[in-house]
């Protein structure tokens, strides 16, 4: 049976502070890069992806243990009981590159007044937040 993968854009990805706080590297397993329609918003600390026409880019995992959700819906403001409240939301999406589905966590505010990263990747948004552990910079929000 195969497993559940997530894709992660942003400061969840690998060589980010929270990627290592949340004990990432022992939960998922990373698979290789992936692509998914959608735009990508800076959002200050951290981005945040919204249906829309573009294509964002991100790292796609298997899931080996689901516990991790609980602990990502908990850290991307996701409220079940909620859904309106809560910051981000977790969906399932059609990827575009490899094929396939996969979950990710989908901006659940209003855009307007932040600017859209056109080329959809993060990590060349804020390079200084994926800085390896004990190097200058800090991680923040998702």
């Amino acid at each position: 049976m195969a497993r559940d993968r997530i894709v992660l854009y942003g400061t969840l990805r690998r060589g980010g502070r929270p990627f290592r706080d949340l004990g990432l590297a022992a939960r998922l397993s990373y698979s290789g890069p992936c692509r998914f329609r959608g735009d990508l918003y800076d959002l200050g600390a951290y981005p945040g992806y919204v249906d829309g026409r573009g294509r964002v880019s991100g790292e796609l995992y298997e899931i080996a243990d689901r516990g991790v959700l609980a602990i990502l819906d908990t850290f991307e403001g996701v409220k079940p009981d909620d859904p309106v409240a809560s910051l981000y939301v977790r969906a399932r999406i059609d990827l575009l590159t490899p094929p396939g589905t996969a979950w990710v966590y989908r901006f659940n505010r209003p855009v307007h007044g932040h600017r859209r990263i056109p080329s959809g990747v993060w990590r060349t948004r804020r390079p200084r937040l994926l800085a390896p552990p004990g190097r200058a910079g800090r991680a923040g929000g998702r």
